[in-house]
Protein backbone atom coordinates (compact mmCIF):
# COMPACT_ATOMS: atom_id res chain seq x y z
CA UNK A 1 0.00 0.00 0.00
CA UNK A 2 1.15 3.48 -0.63
CA UNK A 3 1.09 6.38 1.85
CA UNK A 4 -2.59 7.05 1.06
CA UNK A 5 -3.63 3.47 1.91
CA UNK A 6 -4.26 2.44 -1.67
CA UNK A 7 -3.96 -1.19 -2.68
CA UNK A 8 -1.23 -1.51 -5.30
CA UNK A 9 -0.55 -4.12 -7.96
CA UNK A 10 2.48 -5.62 -6.22
CA UNK A 11 0.35 -6.09 -3.07
CA UNK A 12 -2.09 -8.15 -5.12
CA UNK A 13 0.74 -10.19 -6.66
CA UNK A 14 2.28 -10.84 -3.23
CA UNK A 15 -1.08 -11.96 -1.83
CA UNK A 16 -1.63 -14.23 -4.85
CA UNK A 17 1.86 -15.75 -4.45
CA UNK A 18 1.31 -16.45 -0.74
CA UNK A 19 -2.08 -18.03 -1.47
CA UNK A 20 -0.56 -20.17 -4.23
CA UNK A 21 2.23 -21.41 -1.94
CA UNK A 22 -0.27 -22.34 0.78
CA UNK A 23 -2.56 -24.20 -1.66
CA UNK A 24 0.33 -26.12 -3.26
CA UNK A 25 1.63 -27.04 0.20
CA UNK A 26 -1.78 -28.30 1.30
CA UNK A 27 -2.19 -30.34 -1.88
CA UNK A 28 1.23 -31.91 -1.36
CA UNK A 29 0.54 -32.81 2.26
CA UNK A 30 -2.89 -34.26 1.52
CA UNK A 31 -1.65 -36.32 -1.43
CA UNK A 32 1.20 -37.92 0.54
CA UNK A 33 -0.92 -38.86 3.56
CA UNK A 34 -0.99 -42.61 4.24
CA UNK A 35 -4.18 -44.37 5.13
CA UNK A 36 -3.79 -45.70 8.65
CA UNK A 37 -6.88 -47.89 8.49
CA UNK A 38 -7.19 -50.92 6.27
CA UNK A 39 -9.94 -51.03 3.67
CA UNK A 40 -11.66 -53.91 5.42
CA UNK A 41 -11.22 -56.26 8.32
CA UNK A 42 -11.14 -59.89 7.20
CA UNK A 43 -12.15 -61.15 10.63
CA UNK A 44 -15.14 -58.82 10.83
CA UNK A 45 -16.32 -59.82 7.36
CA UNK A 46 -16.15 -63.51 8.23
CA UNK A 47 -17.77 -62.98 11.64
CA UNK A 48 -20.68 -61.17 9.99
CA UNK A 49 -20.98 -64.05 7.53
CA UNK A 50 -21.01 -66.60 10.36
CA UNK A 51 -23.62 -64.64 12.28
CA UNK A 52 -25.92 -64.57 9.25
CA UNK A 53 -26.06 -68.39 8.93
CA UNK A 54 -28.74 -70.44 10.70
CA UNK A 55 -28.37 -74.10 11.73
CA UNK A 56 -31.45 -75.98 12.98
CA UNK A 57 -33.42 -72.69 13.03
CA UNK A 58 -30.87 -71.19 15.44
CA UNK A 59 -28.04 -68.79 14.78
CA UNK A 60 -24.82 -70.62 13.94
CA UNK A 61 -22.78 -68.91 16.66
CA UNK A 62 -25.41 -69.61 19.32
CA UNK A 63 -25.52 -73.26 18.23
CA UNK A 64 -21.74 -73.35 18.44
CA UNK A 65 -21.92 -72.08 22.02
CA UNK A 66 -24.34 -74.91 22.79
CA UNK A 67 -21.75 -77.49 21.57
CA UNK A 68 -23.62 -78.40 18.38
CA UNK A 69 -21.33 -80.59 16.25
CA UNK A 70 -22.96 -79.60 12.95
CA UNK A 71 -22.42 -75.92 13.79
CA UNK A 72 -18.79 -76.68 14.51
CA UNK A 73 -18.33 -78.38 11.14
CA UNK A 74 -20.02 -75.48 9.30
CA UNK A 75 -17.70 -72.96 10.98
CA UNK A 76 -14.66 -75.10 10.14
CA UNK A 77 -15.84 -75.36 6.52
CA UNK A 78 -16.37 -71.60 6.19
CA UNK A 79 -12.97 -70.79 7.72
CA UNK A 80 -11.16 -73.81 6.23
CA UNK A 81 -8.18 -72.00 4.73
CA UNK A 82 -7.42 -69.90 7.82
CA UNK A 83 -5.86 -70.46 11.20
CA UNK A 84 -8.36 -69.04 13.65
CA UNK A 85 -9.68 -68.94 17.20
CA UNK A 86 -13.34 -68.23 17.93
CA UNK A 87 -14.40 -67.45 21.49
CA UNK A 88 -17.60 -66.72 23.36
CA UNK A 89 -16.56 -63.88 25.65
CA UNK A 90 -19.85 -63.96 27.56
CA UNK A 91 -19.24 -67.53 28.69
CA UNK A 92 -15.45 -66.98 28.77
CA UNK A 93 -15.04 -70.09 26.63
CA UNK A 94 -12.95 -70.92 23.57
CA UNK A 95 -15.28 -72.55 21.08
CA UNK A 96 -12.80 -73.54 18.34
CA UNK A 97 -9.02 -73.22 18.42
CA UNK A 98 -7.58 -74.03 15.00
CA UNK A 99 -4.34 -72.08 15.26
CA UNK A 100 -1.36 -73.73 13.63
CA UNK A 101 2.08 -72.71 12.44
CA UNK A 102 3.71 -69.33 12.49
CA UNK A 103 1.82 -66.16 11.77
CA UNK A 104 2.72 -62.57 10.98
CA UNK A 105 -0.57 -60.71 11.29
CA UNK A 106 -3.63 -61.18 13.46
CA UNK A 107 -7.03 -59.82 12.46
CA UNK A 108 -9.58 -59.66 15.24
CA UNK A 109 -13.25 -58.73 15.44
CA UNK A 110 -16.05 -58.87 17.99
CA UNK A 111 -19.78 -59.11 17.46
CA UNK A 112 -22.76 -59.47 19.77
CA UNK A 113 -25.30 -62.10 18.70
CA UNK A 114 -28.24 -63.10 20.86
CA UNK A 115 -26.77 -61.58 24.02
CA UNK A 116 -23.42 -63.32 23.59
CA UNK A 117 -20.27 -61.48 22.56
CA UNK A 118 -18.14 -63.46 20.11
CA UNK A 119 -14.53 -62.82 19.16
CA UNK A 120 -12.89 -64.16 16.01
CA UNK A 121 -9.12 -63.95 15.58
CA UNK A 122 -7.67 -64.92 12.19
CA UNK A 123 -3.93 -65.60 12.01
CA UNK A 124 -2.19 -64.90 8.69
Amino acid sequence: MNSYGQFLLYDALLAFLILLVVLVGMAFVLSTEDDALPDSNVALDRLILLSSIDVHDTNLLLSLSANDSSARSVVCDVLAEDSFVIRDLTLNKTLINKKSGDYVDVFSARKVVGGHEYELMIYV
